[in-house]
């Protein structure tokens, strides 16, 4: 029998973005993309991913520090963000879809498994990457 899908409220979803938003170990590019993906997945009840086209991962996260690039090449999301998720009783996680074979070029995932492709895909490319852009990280999910 399959899992219930947990009922994750308003103020759930606020709680984490704000986390996400107010992180400073991770670029400003990142933040926006996770949160981004959360909008995206109805509050974390579709399997959603973005794909950046026509980047390179320096281009995309403003960087040029190569043991930062590497972190984000192995697919590390940070933990506790990870863990919230989980307390919010969801099965879904950030996931990097980074592989050797990938037919997506760099796809970042929000689903319960790796490489789903059941996900709904965003591309992001020059023309359209101020979707990600323009996502405000100085909100009060308290207000």
């Amino acid at each position: 029998m399959e899992k219930p899908t947990p009922v994750i409220t308003d103020t759930q979803i606020s709680a984490l973005q704000y986390l996400i938003a107010n992180t400073s170990e991770y670029p400003e590019i990142f933040r926006k993309t996770l949160i981004w993906l959360i909008y995206q997945s109805k509050k974390l009840t579709i399997p959603v991913s973005v794909t950046f086209e026509g980047f390179e991962r320096h281009q995309i996260w403003g960087i040029s520090d190569s043991t930062t690039v590497e972190t984000f090449q192995t697919g590390f999301f940070p933990n506790y963000v990870c863990a919230m998720l989980k307390a919010m009783g969801s099965d879904f996680n950030f996931l990097d879809g980074s592989k050797p074979g990938n037919p997506r070029p760099w796809t970042i995932y929000l689903t319960k498994e790796f490489y789903d492709q059941t996900a709904q895909n965003t591309i992001i490319t020059m023309e359209n990457i101020n979707k990600i852009r323009d996502i405000r990280l100085d909100f009060d999910p308290w207000r």
